[in-house]
Order: structure tokens, then sequence, then C-alpha cells
């Protein structure tokens, strides 16, 4: 080979280099995984989704909740309600993109309902 054919293909393959520096390419990176083990047991199968669900979650907005007291603190709150409660709760959270779990905003569905002024009236003259 030519000498001038090898520094120009030396020199092609420095600017290749430089550009793709110049780029500073990343590479993928995969979701960060919650790295503690959680030692609790739920005794309901389908709030241990729930609550992998919320974890998952945390996870995919990239702020897994890192303490192991949240965590427990969290599973305990999970035991202690309902399932409906826990599924509702995690479901508006995630629909309404929040980071954390609002238990207030659960309205338990009574099986008595509280009719409105209206009507109690209408039930009173049996319309």
């Amino acid at each position: 080979m030519k000498p001038e054919i090898t520094k120009k293909m030396y020199l092609l393959a420095k600017e290749v280099i430089k550009e793709y520096e110049s780029v500073n390419i990343k590479p993928i990176k995969k979701p960060v995984q919650n790295k503690l083990e959680l030692q609790f047991t739920f005794t309901n199968v389908l709030k241990k989704d729930v609550f992998d669900q919320w974890l998952n979650y945390r996870i995919e907005i990239k702020r897994p909740i890192k303490a192991r007291t949240t965590l427990i603190r969290l599973a305990d709150k999970f035991e202690k309600e309902s399932l409906e409660k826990c599924k509702f709760v995690v479901s508006a959270s995630i629909s309404n993109q929040y980071q954390g779990l609002f238990w207030d905003n659960y309205k338990e569905q009574n099986s008595k309902t509280e009719l409105s002024a209206s009507d109690k009236l209408k039930q009173s003259l049996g319309l």
C-alpha cells in the first residue's frame, strides 16, 4: 500500500472516532430494580400483586422506594386496608401520575347511601 492511502485512512478513522466521541452516545440503562428484599408475607396474594404494581410504577417513574422502613410500613398499610381500597388508591395514584398514595381520597361504598334533599322529597311524595 502506498503511504498516502494509509495516512488518509488513518485520518479518516481519527475523524470518525472524534465524531463518535462528540455525539457522546450513552448506553441504554435498564430500569433500576428495587434492591431491598421485602421480608413481609401478605395474607392475600391479590394485595401482594397491587403492592408490586405500585413498586413497579415507582421504578418506572424513576422514584423507587429505597428505605427498608418505608417498604415495611407501606406493606403494613396494605395489609390493614381492604383489597378494594388498596386497588382504588393505587389505581387512582397511577392514573393521576402521583408519586405517593393518598388513602384519604377513598370513600367506602356504604349500603345505605344518604339521599339528597330532592330525593327525600320525591320519596316522601311517592314518586
